[in-house]
């Protein structure tokens, strides 16, 4: 905030940022400078602050981001092709109230023609854990990764009655 106290000193902000020169210098000439150029240096310092905050603001909604999105570590295709497993790191904050987990994870499903996800596991620990196996043929119709994750009435593979060529 800028202020004129009456001994014709200009404060912002607590701090005096110019003087008046003498006693038959108009109230409107300090220090050289005119009240539209203090303001106009006002302004500039509120723009500044601004930009300031956006920065920050921008930061901290980054942070938000990356502490909850969690990161791929691999990937894996059925044998026909036909569905497609990736597992992700959990995120640093899925990490963070999984703590008695050694590399707790998630575990997506996905259909490869037309992409689509079909299922997503919970957060688990895939410490020597996760062992991948394809049962679509009938009538088990499941993908079992380790003991942890079983995800159930998955369409087989070949849609034939006869099974899928071996």
């Amino acid at each position: 905030m800028l202020t004129i106290d009456p001994q014709d000193r200009v404060i912002e902000n607590g701090r005096l940022i110019a003087r008046r020169q003498g006693p038959d210098v108009p109230a409107a000439r300090i220090r050289g400078a005119s009240v539209h150029d203090l303001t106009r240096a006002h302004s500039v310092a509120r723009a500044g602050r601004r930009a300031l905050w956006l920065v920050v603001a921008l930061g901290l909604a980054f942070c938000f981001w990356y502490a909850g999105t969690p990161v791929l570590k691999g990937s894996e295709t059925s044998p026909m092709k036909a569905y497609r497993v990736d597992y992700y790191d959990a995120s640093p904050m899925q990490r963070a109230l999984h703590r008695q987990m050694k590399t707790p994870s998630v575990v997506r499903l996905y259909r490869a023609q037309p992409e689509a996800l079909l299922a997503q596991s919970e957060v688990v620990d895939l410490w020597m854990n996760g062992t991948l196996h394809w049962w679509t043929d009938p009538p088990t119709h499941a993908v079992v990764v380790g003991s942890s994750v079983v995800f159930e009435n998955i369409p087989a593979e070949c849609p034939s009655a006869s099974g899928c060529p071996r």
